[in-house]
């Protein structure tokens, strides 16, 4: 990437006493850079999931867990099948006992029952399947039934009511309808089929029009060609069509079928793929519409084999997201409206052996993500949340896991995790505990943090282009940097424009175009994330600044210096994701090389701006919280003399070190960052040494 230039802050100094704030005009107020239309009436985004909060202790793990349609989550915890209410926190028992559970698992269907299916016998005795269904709004299961079937059958059904259990046994690909009475029909013989690899060979969907589709696929040695085929039936009727191949490239296996929310199926298969451009083991996806039966052409997902896949989510833009493993996790992005892919990505997280990982989409359209990471003989539980093109930094939920997760959407529209891990008794016995762990509400966000660990950050932008955060009394760096960045952007920790409870940062692209990045909460934006364009041009402003609040509306706003004339001027927030018309707050502020957004230094609730001139005097201008003309700033006090010759940047930080203070941070030429505590009364302490690390190589800190 090419270093740009980049925009100096310091201009032609006019005398000190030109910095008086002018009234605008209304004419003034109308002049200069225009921002888009689009920055000022937009709808505030949802709310994000908050941070995942500390796993409470189960009685016993948890094997199989879902929510039914309307919240009630259920699970099978030892021999007992549970239940907890929409909007609980407690578990009651649904007075179903199980007598074998080496093999259970709940299946919630889209009509509003939940299906109870296990094993009952050892595997080298007589092994028979057991049925039980929950009747939509209802808390107590059915009586057990005798399903003449296997207990790995797959299980799946429409809003309708129509349910479809389907398995392979004893060289036979069989199905069987559950009726209204919920008793299973007879089964049907669909194919007679070669051995698949495995009983997850045969795959099941059913489409929201009630129709069923089936798929199997024989393989006689490992390696050798296999053929897919599908055989489907529409709701009421009273046969199943006859196969037809798929007629998949390469050699398909491992194929998934799944319903689409918007109709029809959607299905993902690994396969030895034929061109020489693209590696010799991929996954592939395909689309068949509501209404049709042919299926669109295969598109790469752009990873290698997944040798676990999560089903499709489909996000509210229309675009699909694909969370899978091969060793390590990654994720893949269909976007909806280019029709493409975009390359695998890898997970916010250092690189290890990973062997669990599950996904669900949450209520807001926010994906969740759990995995496991092997690394130094420890097998620890992760946790990240993607909206917007990033996702947040990964939560630690366990340093002992030793059990499969089991994850689900609750009630209230949260992803609910449970899992086991290894503790050992007073006794010196380890035995597996049983966790549960969610996200929390999300409450207003903390000023200038972006990592949500509610401490106030730092940015930095390397001259390699790439985004860092640094959080906290210490400046620790945040676990993971995205790269791509022009280093000649700049890039500013703003409030929250869009209203989703999250932080958003303000970047203004070499070219003059001014974005503003709705990240995740608790993740960096990279180019190609979520944004809402601000201006087209704003290359004639050298200076941006978000102090906090100055309209007095609770909301952060935006300070910009016109170059050319030093005017200052104030782009309030509208409330509506957006920024109102300019406004100029005052003129000759080209006289300062540096203005500072600082917060509330006087700890009278207000915001207030800092201005470094050539001489080395700092002033503070304190905010009056009414963003009119000359009114939103008094006149300025002199808080350092001969101060900051030697720094290259200078940042309004937040409270670093934790006293509930706003504080000035510097950079030096040598790269070292220094603190000057805020004394909450408008000044500053003396500068100590802060961090670990020089942050010499970034070409600014914000």
């Amino acid at each position: 990437m090419t270093l740009h230039a980049r925009t100096t802050l310091g201009v032609a100094l006019t005398p000190v006493l030109a910095l008086a704030l002018a009234a605008p005009t209304a004419a003034s107020a109308a002049q200069g850079p225009a921002q888009d239309a689009s920055a000022t009436a937009t709808t505030a985004a949802p709310v994000q999931l908050g941070p995942w909060a500390k796993p409470t202790r189960l009685d016993q793990p948890i094997k199989s867990m879902v929510t039914a349609k309307n919240g009630t989550v259920l699970a099978v915890s030892g021999d007992t099948v549970l239940r907890r209410p929409a909007g609980a926190t407690g578990w009651l028992p649904t007075g179903f006992k199980l007598l074998d559970t080496s093999a259970v698992h709940l299946t919630a269907l889209p009509d509003g029952s939940v299906q109870l299916m296990w094993r009952d016998g050892n595997l080298n005795t007589d092994t028979k399947a057991w049925t039980a269904m929950l009747a939509p709004g209802a808390t107590e299961f059915s009586a057990a039934q005798h399903f003449i079937g296997s207990y790995e059958a797959r299980v799946a059904g429409s809003v309708s009511g129509h349910v479809v259990a389907a398995w392979y046994a004893s060289g036979k690909v069989y199905a069987s309808e559950r009726t209204a009475q919920g008793a299973w029909s007879a089964p049907a013989v669909l194919a007679t089929a070669a051995q698949p690899r495995d009983a997850g060979e045969v795959s099941l969907a059913v489409a929201n029009d009630g129709t069923a589709l089936v798929s199997w696929g024989g393989v006689l040695v490992w390696g050798e060609a296999r053929q897919y085929q599908t055989m489907e039936k529409a709701a009421g009727a009273a046969q199943w069509g006859a196969p037809r191949g798929l007629a998949l490239a390469g050699s398909p296996h491992d194929l998934q079928l799944f319903a689409h929310p918007k109709g029809g199926f959607h299905m993902v298969w690994n396969g030895r793929a034929e061109s020489a451009q693209s590696p010799d083991v991929a996954l592939s996806y395909a689309r068949r519409a509501a209404g049709t039966t042919s299926w669109s052409p295969a598109e790469l997902v752009g990873t290698g084999t997944a040798y676990r896949i999560n089903a499709p989510m489909i996000l509210p833009n229309g675009d699909v997201v694909l969370v899978g493993s091969n060793r390590v996790p990654w994720y893949s992005v269909r976007s909806e409206a280019k029709g493409t892919w975009a390359a695998e990505q890898r997970f916010p997280s250092p690189r290890a052996v990973y062997h669990t990982v599950h996904s669900v989409l949450a209520a807001n359209g926010t994906v969740a993500a759990v995995w496991t990471r092997v690394s130094d003989g420890r097998d620890r539980a992760w946790a990240s949340t993607y909206a917007g093109g990033t996702w947040s930094a990964p939560t630690l939920l366990s340093e002992a896991h030793n059990w499969n997760f089991e994850m689900t959407v609750d009630g209230q529209g949260r992803p609910l995790v449970a899992f086991g891990q290894n503790e050992q008794d007073a006794d010196g016995v380890y035995h597996t505990v049983g966790y549960l762990a969610t996200t929390t509400t999300r409450k207003l966000p903390v000023r200038r943090d972006i990592t949500g660990d509610g401490k106030s950050d730092v940015l930095g932008l390397s001259t390699a282009g790439n985004l860092k955060a640094y959080s906290g009394a210490g400046l620790t760096a945040a676990p993971f940097t995205v790269p791509g960045w022009d280093p000649a952007a700049e890039v500013l920790p703003f409030g929250d424009l869009n209203g989703d409870r999250c932080n958003d940062v303000f970047v203004r692209l070499p070219g003059g175009e001014a974005r503003m990045y709705t990240p995740v909460c608790g993740g960096l934006p990279s180019p190609g994330s979520a944004y809402k364009k601000i201006a087209s041009d704003w290359k004639a402003y050298n200076s941006f600044s978000a102090p906090g609040d100055l309209t007095g509306d609770g909301r952060t706003d935006l300070l910009a210096r016109d170059a050319a004339t030093g005017s200052l001027y104030l782009y309030a927030d509208n409330g509506a994701g957006g920024f109102a018309a300019r406004v100029k707050v005052g003129t000759g502020w080209n006289g300062y090389k540096k203005i500072i957004g600082a917060g509330d230094l006087t700890g009278d609730g207000k915001a207030d701006l800092l201005g470094l001139d050539a001489s080395g005097e700092l002033w503070r201008y304190n905010g009056t919280g009414n963003g009119t003309g000359t009114g939103v700033f008094k006149s300025r006090v002199l808080v350092f003399k001969d101060w900051g010759g030697s720094y290259k940047d200078v940042v309004g930080a937040g409270d670093l070190n934790g006293d509930g203070k706003a504080d000035l941070l510097s950079r030096d030429t040598a790269g070292r960052p220094w603190l000057n505590p805020g004394n909450g009364a408008g000044g500053f302490g003396n500068r100590t040494a802060i961090g670990t690390e020089p942050i010499w190589d970034y070409t600014k800190i914000s």
